[in-house]
């Protein structure tokens, strides 16, 4: 017999396999907009030079970088990544609105304390 818990893990599980879907959609269009078929035929190893030097840099400034140049491969792929990263969050807060709608009050507590936690650990991470 299902119940209301059974229910909730499916679509739990749907918006988490969707949202899977759409950051791996995101991830592989920016990362095929980077490549670029002439230059795949002469210089197969100038793709991945970017990545031969690391360089720490600020999030927002490489953002704000990556908007000025008009890069918008880059930007689509850190988007699918934040989609990514998002989806554990999502979960969270999809099961603390469930434990709120079925007035269990000890698990909301619980899954509130844990999505406060996240998002304080997302915004120092930044």
């Amino acid at each position: 017999m299902k119940t209301h818990n059974d229910d909730l893990d499916i679509r739990i599980a749907k918006v988490l396999r969707v949202g899977v879907v759409i950051a791996g959609a995101l991830i592989f269009v920016g990362w095929l907009s980077q490549i670029s078929v002439g230059d795949l035929a002469t210089r197969s190893d100038m793709v991945f030079d970017q990545f031969r030097i690391y360089e720490s840099r600020p999030l927002f400034g490489v953002l704000e970088a990556l908007l000025q140049e008009g890069r918008w491969g880059v930007l689509l792929s850190y988007l699918g990544l934040a989609v990514l990263i998002a989806l554990p969050a999502i979960r969270v807060f999809m099961t603390f609105v469930s434990f709120v709608i079925y007035r269990d009050l000890v698990l909301s507590v619980l899954s509130a304390i844990v999505f406060l936690s996240l998002m304080v650990s997302f915004s120092l991470g930044l």
